[in-house]
Protein backbone atom coordinates (compact mmCIF):
# COMPACT_ATOMS: atom_id res chain seq x y z
CA UNK A 1 0.00 0.00 0.00
CA UNK A 2 2.66 2.45 1.00
CA UNK A 3 4.31 1.85 -2.62
CA UNK A 4 1.15 2.03 -4.73
CA UNK A 5 0.75 5.72 -2.51
CA UNK A 6 4.36 6.07 -3.29
CA UNK A 7 3.97 5.96 -7.07
CA UNK A 8 1.48 7.90 -7.07
CA UNK A 9 3.53 10.76 -5.23
CA UNK A 10 0.71 10.96 -2.26
CA UNK A 11 4.11 9.36 0.15
CA UNK A 12 7.83 10.87 -0.30
CA UNK A 13 10.61 8.11 0.12
CA UNK A 14 10.87 8.64 3.84
CA UNK A 15 7.55 7.31 4.50
CA UNK A 16 7.96 4.49 2.21
CA UNK A 17 11.32 3.70 4.05
CA UNK A 18 9.08 4.26 7.52
CA UNK A 19 6.57 1.47 6.01
CA UNK A 20 9.21 -1.14 4.95
CA UNK A 21 10.93 -0.94 8.51
CA UNK A 22 7.80 -1.42 10.20
CA UNK A 23 6.43 -4.57 8.25
CA UNK A 24 10.25 -5.67 8.69
CA UNK A 25 9.84 -5.41 12.25
CA UNK A 26 6.38 -6.77 12.29
CA UNK A 27 7.62 -10.23 10.10
CA UNK A 28 10.17 -10.50 12.77
CA UNK A 29 7.77 -10.45 15.89
CA UNK A 30 6.00 -13.01 13.87
CA UNK A 31 8.64 -15.19 13.76
CA UNK A 32 10.01 -14.12 17.31
CA UNK A 33 6.27 -15.34 18.44
CA UNK A 34 6.34 -18.86 16.15
CA UNK A 35 9.91 -19.58 17.88
CA UNK A 36 7.76 -18.66 21.35
CA UNK A 37 4.98 -21.31 20.36
CA UNK A 38 7.02 -24.07 19.40
CA UNK A 39 9.14 -23.87 22.48
CA UNK A 40 6.01 -23.70 24.91
CA UNK A 41 4.22 -26.74 22.61
CA UNK A 42 7.86 -28.54 23.26
CA UNK A 43 7.68 -27.85 26.89
CA UNK A 44 4.01 -28.94 27.25
CA UNK A 45 5.04 -31.76 25.93
CA UNK A 46 8.02 -32.90 27.71
CA UNK A 47 5.78 -31.80 31.25
CA UNK A 48 3.44 -34.50 30.06
CA UNK A 49 5.95 -37.23 29.48
CA UNK A 50 6.28 -37.33 26.47
CA UNK A 51 9.47 -38.37 24.75
CA UNK A 52 10.98 -40.82 27.68
CA UNK A 53 9.62 -43.75 28.30
CA UNK A 54 10.38 -45.75 31.36
CA UNK A 55 12.10 -48.29 29.30
CA UNK A 56 14.28 -45.71 28.57
CA UNK A 57 14.91 -44.16 31.48
CA UNK A 58 17.84 -46.18 32.52
CA UNK A 59 19.61 -45.66 29.23
CA UNK A 60 19.04 -41.63 28.92
CA UNK A 61 20.74 -41.78 32.83
CA UNK A 62 23.31 -43.53 31.74
CA UNK A 63 24.21 -41.04 28.53
CA UNK A 64 23.87 -38.06 31.18
CA UNK A 65 25.97 -39.36 33.84
CA UNK A 66 28.47 -40.18 30.97
CA UNK A 67 28.42 -36.63 29.90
Amino acid sequence: MSMLRYRAGVDGRLELLGARCQLQAARQALLDLRGAEIANRMALYKSLGGGLHERDAPEMAAVTAAQ
